[in-house]
């Protein structure tokens, strides 16, 4: 399902977990301190009791059960919520909220406070207890929700510093293999997983969690694409060697691929379902060079995407981009005429052209007067 609207993938889908002991984490740039308008996380941790050194760390797709106590947000020091409302409210948490049941699965996270949580947990042993202060800044603009100032009419916060000590025990854990050693299936079925989370986020505003989603989405797809490529083109180097076509149903003389060709269509047809999804999130952003960049990658594939030819005509009039901007729109309007929205952005489209005219003729006699 694709989110809707009207109004590049990294190969690996988690951070790299923390080492051991008291540790921070957070933007490269900064040192491990938060700076102005950046989401990355902090997270400071300290060993209460060791765990089982025999036992493996959680990786990612991992699950198992994290006790949470003494949660304490130190607000007006680093934090600007309060503890009730990060206990409370889903939004900022589903970990730490107090009707959580424990069940962690590394990967699931859907807010920043929560992927400080896991990269904490993909730190510790199995039994082991430990003391964690966890930071992330939420972006508060970009989700949907708008944290008034005070009654002095403040200018509205656009993000929320969250600062918050807990004590974390990692009960137990079942722990999932390396992510290179899923089978193909394993890897659709998780990035389905994220993308159905992804269009829920979405749906409620949340766009900057939702693009995350949908990125892992991306990154998960991206591992069975390139598998079935890569066979493909070994199969196809084999039969131009051989001088004769490969057995289809032998694995081996088709390249060695576990990927069968149905989920390798329902991979990549996902992979355009969430780049136009990206797409949407930048749209409701206005980051039009983005909107540009991913629509257009979507529709060397779909030339008759409406909606994407619909966005990329309006990011590119809105980049004062008008010959290809009319391309755009004219061509959305003739696959569907009866459009409001796209009939009414090609009356824009015409008023921008001719003021832009207006404004070019006037420098040029400037100019030469």
């Amino acid at each position: 399902m694709e989110a809707m609207e009207d109004k590049d993938p990294s190969p690996d889908p988690g951070p790299a977990p923390p080492t051991a002991g008291n540790i921070c984490v957070g933007s490269p740039s900064n040192g491990g301190r938060m700076g102005p308008g950046e989401t990355h996380w902090v997270v400071r941790r300290s060993v209460v009791r060791e765990g089982d050194r025999r036992g493996e760390k959680p990786r990612f797709g991992a699950t198992g059960k994290v006790a949470v106590s003494g949660v304490d947000c130190a607000r007006g020091d680093g934090c600007d919520v309060s503890e009730e409302e990060l206990t409370g409210d889903f939004f900022y948490s589903k970990y730490l909220n107090r009707l959580h049941s424990g069940e962690v699965q590394v990967g699931n996270a859907d807010t920043e406070v929560d992927k400080a949580l896991e990269l904490c947990v993909r730190a510790m042993r199995p039994g082991e207890k430990c003391v964690a202060v966890l930071g992330a800044r939420v972006d508060l603009w970009r989700n949907g929700r708008r944290k008034t100032g005070e009654e002095d009419g403040s200018e509205a916060k656009r993000e929320a510093r969250v600062e918050v000590e807990c004590e974390l025990t990692l009960e137990s854990v079942l722990n999932a293999q390396p992510i290179h050693k899923w089978y193909p299936e394993t890897k659709f079925d998780k990035a389905q997983e994220a993308n159905a989370a992804a269009v829920r986020l979405f749906k409620l505003g949340r766009t900057v969690d939702a693009f995350h989603k949908f990125h892992l989405t991306l990154t998960l797809l991206t591992f069975v694409v390139d598998e079935a490529e890569a066979a493909k083109k070994k199969a196809d180097r084999r039969e131009r060697e051989e001088g004769g076509k490969p057995d289809s149903g032998d694995p081996a003389a088709a390249g060695g691929s576990n990927v069968s060709d149905d989920l390798a269509k329902q991979a990549s047809d996902l992979s355009l379902t969430c780049l136009s999804n990206l797409a949407a999130c930048h749209f409701q952003w206005g980051n039009h060079a983005f909107v540009a960049k991913l629509a257009s990658r979507v529709l060397e594939r779909q030339p008759a995407n409406v909606k994407l030819l619909y966005r990329r005509g309006v990011a590119r009039l809105e980049m004062w981009d008008f010959e290809a901007s009319r391309a755009d729109l004219v061509e959305a309007h003739r696959l569907d005429p009866s459009n409001k929205a796209i009939n009414d952005k090609m009356g824009v489209l015409r008023i921008q052209e001719k003021k832009h005219k207006e404004l070019l003729a006037g420098g040029m006699k400037k100019m030469f007067a």
